[in-house]
This record gives C-alpha cells, structure tokens and sequence, in this order.
C-alpha cells in the first residue's frame, strides 16, 4: 500500500519515496565567534561496513551495534544518555527486527524502564527517501528537540512479535511524547544503513541556551534610533525586497520580533548586492513607513539608497578649525561607549599638556559644562583640541562598526587628526602636537584677517606680489576659491582690488590670521616640540593639505612638514582632485558640520558618482545624523560590521523572509499558430493563430488577375492544443472541449484571403472535432482548384499530433468559397491575398447592419443575467474567453445583443480575422433564446454556414442584429460601436447535439492499444561457438551441443506430468534454481510456451516459465535467452542458431517454427 509500517507486527516492506535534505555544519566555535543560531551539537559520529554478509541487501546486527557503541565513544557518552533514537525503520520484516535488537543492545540494557529509549522512523511519514533518508532523520530530530516533542510513527498497529521488547527498556513512539527539559541537554542519536552494508550512527545534542542564541536580552539598547538594511540586485528586486519584509513585519512573526533582532538579522544573515538602502527608525510604524516608501519607489525621511555597482573607495574628510560648536557629539558621548572613552581620552591628555595654560577642562567646555563654554571654545587654545577630539571618536566609532576609510585627509588641523588616525602619531603624541599648536597659535597676535576671495591662485598670487611679508594664500579651496590671511590693512586692500572687479570676497570670523607670516612667530618652539615626537609609516593613505598629494612618512615623519603645515596654504582642493583622481566616489566628513562636504561637493560638482555625507550636523540630532552617514557609506559599497553594531543590543538572529527572486523566463515564446520561419521548409507563413504555413501545390494552370492560378490547390496547416490555444479549453459542450464551428469558419476566411476570394460561400460542420488536455492535433485547411463559376472547393482536416505518417486524416468540414457579387467586392476590406489584414477597415454598409441609434428606438431589453447558467445546464459550459454576452433586446421579430472579448484576449484579437470566441458569443443570444423551445435535452450547435463575408478585422466588440429564419435558423450582421459592419452571415443552420454523438468523436488516441506480432528473422546467425550442458532433456539437445564449450548453460523445459498446475509448479521451480545459479550466459529452452503462429497452442508450464524468465531478464539483461521451440525436427537443429542469433541481435526472447526464426515486436492493430 505504500507505506512503511515501521516496526510494526503488519510491516510488509518498504514505500520508495525521494527527497533531498541540507543541513549547514560548522565548528562549534567558528559559530559563536560568527553569531550563528545554532541549531543542534554534534557530539559523536561512527561509520562502518559489515563486510561479507548473507545478500547485498541484509542487514548486519553485529555490526549495527559496533557503529552505535562506537559513536557513543566518540561523543564520550553512555546509552543511558540518549533519551531517543531515530531509526533506519524501513518497515521490512527482515530488516527492522535486526535494527531493534541491535538497539535493544546497545541503548536498552542499562537503563531504568521509567525512563525507556523512544524511538521512531521518519520513513513512516514520508516513505524511504533513499540517500537523503539519513538527512531527513537529523532533520526531524532537530525540529523535535527545537519544540520539545517526540514524533509519532505512523502505521504501528503493534510492535512486531520478532522482537523481544522485555530485553530492554526500549519503546516505539506509537503516540506522540512531551520531551521535557531535564536540566541536561536532549539528545538523539541517528541511524542510516546503506544498501551494500555502510552503516553510519550520528548523536546530536541540544546547544546550550546561549549556543541557540535563545537568551534573553540583558543589555539595554544604547539607542532607540537603529539601521534596517535591504538589498537586490536590481532596483526592481529591491523595491520587491522591501514589500516582502513589510509583509513580514506586519505579520505575526514580525510583530512579535524585536526591530534589533530585525536589524540584526538583516545584517548578518542576509547577502549584501549592489542595490542597497537602509531604514533609520526606531519602531515598528517607522520601519514600515520607509519599507513602504522603498517599496513603491518613492522618497522617505529617514530613508537611504545607493548603489556599490560602480562604488570607488572610502575616504575620511576631518574638518578644520570654524565649525566647533558647544554640545557637538554630547548625544554621542552619552550613547556610544566607544566615543566616550575615545573622546575622553583624548580630552584628559589636552587637559594635561595644558594645564595652566587654560581655565576649564576641555570636557567642559565642549559639552557645555563650563559657564563661559561657548566663549572659550571660540578661542584657538580650546577650539582645536575640541575638534581634534571629537574627530579621533567619531573615528574610532565608525571603526568599532567595522567602517575604515581607504583614504585620510584633512583641512588645517584636520590633517593632524588623519596622521594620527591613519597610525602616524600616537594619541599622546597626537594631543602633544595638537596642544602645543593650539596654545602657540593662540599666543599670536590677533590683528590679522582672513578673506575668502572668488579668484584662482594664481590670480591671487599675482595680486600678493610685493605683499609677501604681511599677506599669503592660507588656503585653496577649490579651483576659483582662495583665501589670503595676514595683516588686515594689507588683506582688505588686495580684497577690495578683487570685489571691484566684481568678484566675491567675505572676511572670515576668527581670532587670528592663520596660515600667514602673522604665524611666523610660534614656527620655533613648535618645531621644537615637534622634533621631541615619534613618526611612524602611515597605515591610512593621507592626502596632504601642503602638497594635495599623497604623502609618505619621509614627508610626514619630520617636524619640517608640521612647521610647514603651520605656515603655509592649506591646499584642500588639490586634495580632494587627488582623491577623485584615485578612484574615491564616497566621501564621509567627520567633524561637527558639514563644512568640508559642501566645498568638496563644488570642487567636484562635474563628477555624478562622488556621495557625500557628515557624521554631524549643526542642529540635528547626532545620532541620527552619524547612522544616516553610515547609511549612506553602506549603500555605495563600503563594509559594514553590523553584528558589531548590534552587539550591544544583545540582539539575536530570527528567522526573515527570503530573497525576493526577480523571475525571468527565457523561453522563446512562439505565438500559437506560429510556425517560425516556413520560407526554409519551402513554405510561407500563414501569419495566423490557428495557421501557421501556406503551401501552393505546384500544377499546370492559368495566372488569374490578382490571384493565384485556377488550376493551383492551396494547403494551409496548422497546430491547435489547449496548452497553445488556452481559449479553446473555455468552449465546453457535454464535457468535451471541441473546437466551435466559428473557428473552422476564421479558418475559411483565412484560406479564402490566400486565394482572393473573401465570402465563405458554405461551410457544413462534418463532425466535432474533439481537444483532449494535453493533446493537440495537427489541421489541414485544403483549397482546391477553381470551378467555372469562380467558386473553390475547401475542407478542414485533422488528425492527432503524434499520430503514425500513414495516419488517416478526418474531415471536420467541407464547403466552397467566393467572391463578393455586390458592388464593393473590388474594395475587399479584409485584406490582401497574403491575409494582412487592415485593423478598423471598412467596407460598405450592409442593410440593417448599422444602426443610427443603439439600441434602436422601440427596441425591448432582454435579461441575459442568467444566460451562461442555462447554457450550463444544457450541456454548454462556456468558460471566460467565450462569456462574451452583454446585453441583449428584442425588436420586432429580430434579436439585437452586443458582445466583447474580455480583455485578455484583446492582444490576440489583431491577429484574426474576427476572433473565433467573439463570432461564438455573438450567437450566445440566439442558444439563449432557443433553450425555452427545446425539450429534448439537447444542445444546439452551429452546423451549416452560407454567405459569410469579414467587413473589418480585428474587433473586440460587437453590436449584433440576428433574424430567425426558421427554427434553428438565422440570419446576422453584426458592427463595431460606431456601427460600421465587421460580419455578415446570410444563412446559418444550428443542429441538436446530444452527448452520445460528442463522445463518439472522442477518438481514443491511435498508439493507446498495441499487439505482440512475430516476426521472422531475416539474417540469422550461422556460426555458432560451442556450448556447456547443464540440463538435458530427452528431444536429443545434447546431440547439438559440446560439453567441451564454456559459454552456456542450457535449461530445457519439458513438462511430463499430467497435471498441468503440478507440472507448472515443477518447471518453474527448477528453472528457478539454475536462475538463481553464478552461470554467466543462460539458455531457456520452452515448447509451444508461446502463441508464435495461428496453429500454436501454448503450454500452460511452459507459458508460467516464460513469464518467469521474462521477469528475471529485466534484473539481468543481457544474461538469460529464452528459446521457444515447436515439435518440428528442423526446429530443434537450429537451436544452436537461434541462440547465436538472438546473441548477437540483443534479443530476450527468439521462437523457432518449422525451421524459421521468429523475434517479437509490438504493433498496432490493424
């Protein structure tokens, strides 16, 4: 029945099943250092083979309770330690007693019977999986020991009496077990035994609590603000992406997660691709807010995408003297351990080397502390230090979240702080440095200024010729932005030169004038103190403010470059032109604004890959504004070690949704109908969806005006399935689905534009043609020769897709097509004889086939809201493609409806004369209408069609005027909206159609019945090698063969007891036995064991013995020949032949009859 009755008094073998399992295995430590949930330990593993045994297919028991033992050695525990076991549990009554004793064995001697080893078998689930068996036991038992329940095994009416179940405290799992904690960890072990003798036992444990990551949040979030990350590999799957955790987070699972676990999760279990963004917030109704707005498209506070596709490097911009502002990175400072201490450290060593020198602590000053705060971090002695420190933490937090810059540089002081970030300068070196050029510089006179001039350099420098001792350029800027420093009468003068020029120029607000001969006076004590320092090779790529250009320790291990850097221009624009020259597109600015980002941002404002961003932001919230900068270096490319990041919110990983996949299908579509490029196969295209190649036979004839020849046949072919046509499965009549009559009728059109005639003069539905699912049939629409009265013959043939070539062809209908005899057939708006047909063409107006009103005035509505369900009950069950009525009225004797394609069937309408689905539903109204006079339960149908002409193609929607001629009978024409005709049809005759004539034209498919025939051999084998005798009977084989040979054992069947049952029994049993032998080539030789010709009467033993060795030839192919012979002489003399050739042919199976060979074949009845 299928199912593994798993050690179960009823096992009667194994159910076969397939499956694949995947477990990912690591080192125990590997994952805690990782942060991977971890789901189960594996404490011990054994693997074994048991050698020789009594079959390939037996089981060891011995050996099963080897592996076991060794396995708990390896885990270094005892039996009594394992609370279950999931067995191999086949369900084989071989088998499965063998296991059970061996775990009796091993698990259940040294135990209480309170506490019994449970165990069960997966396979009574799912069936034997086969190689993935194994897999799926570890799977179960990790899902059992997650929730705490040990599975029922399915199918156990009761414990199999081959077993001694009082040896051991050992018990089936026939009902589903608590699995309680014990306050020691679960633990299973796991059985697979390979076919060939492999056996393999593996013990899993439980993790421990912090192992599966299932403890419980102990530390207190630092910050309620937290980055939510998103990725795909393309904006599409991005957009996706975002939907797919929106739908998760308002979901039960989502809702009861925390948004750090979220965050967490989403950092480290998920792959990062080039579309990126990241959502700041810090609840639930935040998070889905920018999800949402990520998800369609649209903009979001708080929301940051990018792209790493084309992402450069990471540099670090450190902001110089000017933008300090009290309370910068007081949120910082309270929120983020790392900033704290690294601002704290660098705080108490300004403190030290300016003790004396200042009045408050620099910590109370930045932070406000201090009464006077905001006046003394204006002063230099303050300002630098304060910036200084606040840079190196920012630094330092962007580090501990696994951010590193791939370049360093700075403005003025700033490029202090990147010499000592990128290893340079030690902090106490640092803030020695830094220290003294604060106090020295504050020491300087203050009567200086500092002007911002809209000039080049070196329109600047010109201007400074003959100024050198009192003004310099103390920095560039950017390509038209200088700014001159020195003494303020000489300052203003070159800038009023600029400004009446028209240029801009601003006095900067400092205290003194920086980076200009005024600086010349503290240029020896501070090389001083600067030569007492220790230099070391940077590790961080620095970009130096005197050169813009990358500097190197020979440059920045010397006190020259500091006394320099005092003094000098601050070249900040060639700087960053050298960053962008080295492939930098992100730049992130730590300092307390975002000073530096906007002159990098108008140096190169030409560049559209170069981001920016700031840590901090004068009146914004920090914390927000360094994770929205984190956000922006994560979305273009840089890495970013969130597990850090969430390593204070104790956050652990849960389970998110997968990847939204962006499917693609790469199949090439072909249109139904369409046969590809025929012009190769000498064919053209029929540019049709039920036609899809045109063939002009080839004959003697007359070239007619516009047309083809009158003596030329034309074929046109075509393919039609529910699979290519899924319109056609909608049109169900009697529960069958064939192809409605207006289809033949599109057909004719069809054919009679490839011949120039476009009226289908009769078409007379011959017989249904039938769709099976899956099925499909092959169409032939046959135009003949032209008769004296301009007419063509036509017929519409079918026959099943793999029907045999000399398969015959059933005709479906036949009738003849003409040419239009009113005055517009010369403007035929159909189309041309290639059948292109012109969309929206009109032809003349039929009478009655436009209305000047619709509906009509007089005309009375008709209620079709129940149509398509009487239809139903009578036998036609139309599907969506053919619900195509509307609406529907009644004047006078006339029946006015409209009807439409629903709108999936709008792309395939362009490509048809008039849809088959549409013309259907335009007669649904007349079906409707006739059911109320039918009351022989049958359907009626279209049958007979005269004087069918296309005015327009391509309609989707009809406006239909039918006139009933006689019962059954009826005229129509039908117009678009506008009232322009698209067809007309003079003359349609319906037919009843009952069930029993639709099932009789379900044609069974040709190949479904087939006939073993024999056939002779045409070439058989004459030389023949010698033979070994196993068993000879008394016919005389042993005159035939050699008992010197080696190549066969020959087993004759003769039954000579009078009991035909006995005699059965008998041969098959002895045949049997030489099977069951290590002979290598076999002959079975039977009599009349086989109906070879019409005057055989099989042998009933010899017939049993056939069957046998048949059986046994499909697990030994190549191995075994059966030989059939009859009672004639000459038949036995060619046995010796007959073997050889069946040897030689590869055939099972050969008959002799009256000296000839005969082979079976299968056929199809004729």
């Amino acid at each position: 029945d299928g199912r593994c009755k798993a050690f179960a008094g009823a096992a009667d073998g194994t159910g076969w099943s397939e499956g694949t399992g995947l477990v990912l295995v690591e080192r125990l430590a590997d994952a805690h250092r990782l942060g991977h949930r971890v789901l189960a330990v594996l404490r011990g593993s054994a693997v074994n083979q048991d050698g020789a045994s009594n079959g390939l297919t037996a089981p060891n028991g011995p050996a099963q309770q080897r592996v076991i033992r060794q396995a708990l050695r390896n885990a270094r525990l005892s039996g009594a330690d394992i609370d279950a076991v999931e067995a191999h549990g086949t369900g084989t009554t071989l088998g499965d007693p063998i296991e059970a004793q061996a775990l009796i064995a091993t698990y259940g001697k040294d135990r209480s019977e309170d506490r019994p080893l449970w165990i069960g078998s997966a396979k009574s689930n799912i069936g034997h999986t086969q190689a993935a068996a194994g897999i799926v036991g570890v799977i179960k038992m990790i899902e059992a020991m997650r929730r705490g329940v040990l599975p029922k095994t399915l199918h156990i009416d009761e414990p199999t009496p081959h077993v001694d179940w009082s040896a051991g405290a050992v018990r089936l799992l026939t009902e589903a077990r608590p699995w309680p904690e014990t306050g020691q960890p679960r633990r299973v072990g796991i059985s697979a035994f390979g076919a060939s003798g492999t056996n393999a036992h593996v013990i899993l444990e439980q993790p421990a609590a912090a192992d599966a990551n299932e403890a419980e949040h102990e530390a207190v979030p630092p910050t309620a603000l937290v980055p939510w990350t998103v990725s795909g590999k393309t904006p599409e799957a991005l957009r996706a992406q975002a939907a797919r955790l929106a739908e998760f987070v308002r979901g039960a699972a989502g809702q009861t997660a925390e948004v750090t676990d979220i965050g967490h999760s989403l950092g480290t279990s998920r792959a990062a691709f080039d579309e990126r963004a990241v959502v700041l917030a810090s609840d639930r109704t935040q998070f889905l807010a920018g999800l949402d707005a990520l998800a369609a498209g649209e903009p979001a506070a708080r929301l940051t995408l990018g792209s790493a596709a084309a992402a450069g490097p990471l540099a670090y911009l450190f902001t110089g003297q000017g933008s300090q502002r009290v309370g910068m990175g007081r949120e910082l400072h309270d929120t983020y351990p790392v900033f704290a201490a690294a601002f704290d450290e660098i705080a108490d060593a300004v403190d030290e080397r300016l003790a004396g020198h200042v009045p408050h602590r620099l910590h109370d000053v930045v932070f406000g502390v201090a009464a006077d705060a905001a006046e003394q971090l204006d002063r230099t002695v303050y300002a630098q230090p304060a910036l200084f420190a606040i840079e190196v933490a920012l630094f330092r937090l962007y580090e501990s979240w696994g951010l590193r810059p791939d370049f360093v540089t700075g403005h003025s002081l700033g490029e202090l702080t990147a010499a000592h970030v990128a290893g340079v300068l030690t902090v106490t070196d640092a803030a020695t440095l830094v220290a003294a050029r604060a106090r020295l510089m504050q020491s300087m006179p203050t009567t200086g200024a500092m002007i911002a001039v809209q000039a080049t350099e070196e329109e600047v420098a010109a201007a400074l010729i003959g100024h050198e001792d009192a003004v310099g350029i103390a920095a560039v800027n950017g390509p038209t932005a200088v700014v001159i420093s020195g003494e303020a009468d000489a300052a203003l003068a070159i800038a009023a030169g600029f400004a009446e020029q028209g240029r801009k120029t601003k006095r900067l607000r400092v205290s003194h004038a920086f980076h200009s001969p005024l600086m010349s006076g503290m240029l020896a004590e501070f090389g001083r103190i600067a030569a007492t320092l220790a230099y070391h090779p940077p590790r961080i790529p620095v970009v130096s403010n005197l050169t813009g250009r990358i500097a190197d320790h020979d440059r920045l291990g010397h006190a020259e470059h500091w006394v320099a850097h005092v003094r000098n221009a601050v070249r900040f624009g060639p700087a960053i032109e050298q960053l962008a020259a080295e492939g930098v597109t992100t730049y992130l600015e730590l300092g307390p604004d975002g000073t530096l980002t906007a002159l990098a941002q108008d140096i190169l404002a030409e560049t559209e890959q170069a981001v920016f961003a700031a840590a901090l932001r004068r009146d914004r919230d920090g914390i927000e504004t360094v994770l929205a900068a984190l956000a922006t270096a994560h979305t273009h490319g840089a890495a970013v070690d969130w597990a850090a990041f969430y390593r204070p919110f104790a956050a652990r990983r849960v389970d998110l949704p997968t990847y939204a996949f962006r499917h693609r299908r790469f199949w090439i579509d072909q249109a139904p109908g369409d046969a590809g490029d025929a012009s190769g196969l000498g064919l053209g295209a029929a540019d049709h969806p039920l036609l899809g190649a045109t063939l002009r036979v080839a004959t003697d004839g007359v070239e007619r005006a516009g047309a083809v020849r009158e003596g030329e046949a034309v074929l046109l072919t075509g393919r039609l399935s529910t699979r290519t046509h899924p319109w056609l499965a909608d049109h169900v009549v009697m529960g069958t689905v064939p192809v409605p009559g207006t289809a033949f009728v599109e057909a004719a059109i069809r054919a009679g534009d490839e011949v120039g005639l476009d009226t289908v003069d009769e078409l007379v539905i011959e017989a249904p043609l039938i769709l099976r699912a899956g099925d499909a049939v092959h169409v032939q629409v046959v135009v003949g020769v032209g008769e004296a009265d301009g007419r063509r013959p036509i017929a519409v043939y079918a026959r099943p897709d793999d029907a045999d070539p000399d398969a015959a062809w059933t005709r479906h209908a036949s009738g003849s097509l003409t040419a239009s005899t009113n005055g517009d057939a010369d403007e035929s708006p159909v189309g041309s004889a290639a059948g292109h047909r012109v969309e929206g063409a009109v032809g003349s107006a039929d009478p009655g086939a436009a209305e000047a009103q619709w509906p009509p005035p007089g005309a009375t509505v008709l209620d079709v809201t129940d149509a398509y369900t009487a239809l139903a009950e009578a036998g036609i069950d139309y599907g969506p493609a053919f619900r195509g009525l509307r609406a529907a009225w009644r004047l006078g004797d006339d029946i006015l409806a409209e009807a439409a394609l629903p709108a999936e069937q709008h792309a395939d309408a362009a490509r048809f004369g008039i849809h088959p689905a549409l013309l259907d539903a335009a007669l649904h109204i007349a079906a409707y209408r006739a059911l109320e006079h039918n009351r022989d339960g049958e359907s009626r149908l279209p049958f007979a069609w005269s004087g069918v002409r296309l005015h327009a193609g391509a309609a989707t929607a009809l406006r239909i005027r039918i006139t009933m001629t006689g019962p059954g009978d009826l005229t129509l024409h039908a117009s678009d909206q506008s009232g322009a005709p698209v067809v007309t049809i003079a003359s349609l005759a319906t037919r009843s159609v009952g069930a029993e004539q639709l099932d009789a034209s379900r044609a069974l498919p040709h190949d479904a019945l087939f006939e073993v025939a024999w056939t002779s051999v045409a070439r058989p084998v004459t030389d023949v090698a010698p033979w070994a005798v196993l068993d000879i009977a008394p016919e005389g084989i042993g005159e035939l063969v050699d008992g010197s040979g080696d190549a066969v054992v020959v087993v004759s069947v003769c039954a000579t007891l009078l009991d035909v049952v006995e005699a059965a029994h008998h041969e098959t049993a002895r045949v049997l036995t030489a099977l069951q032998g290590d002979s290598p080539r076999i002959a079975v030789v039977t009599r009349n064991a086989t109906a070879v010709v019409a005057t055989d009467v099989p042998d009933p033993a010899g017939a049993a013995v056939t069957g046998l060795v048949r059986s046994a030839q499909s697990e030994q192919p190549g191995r075994i020949v059966l030989i059939d012979l009859d009672a004639d002489p000459t038949s036995l003399a060619l046995l010796p032949a007959a073997y050889a050739t069946a040897v030689a042919a590869d055939e099972p199976q050969i008959a002799v009859r009256a000296g000839e060979l005969y082979v079976p074949r299968l056929r199809r009845p004729s």
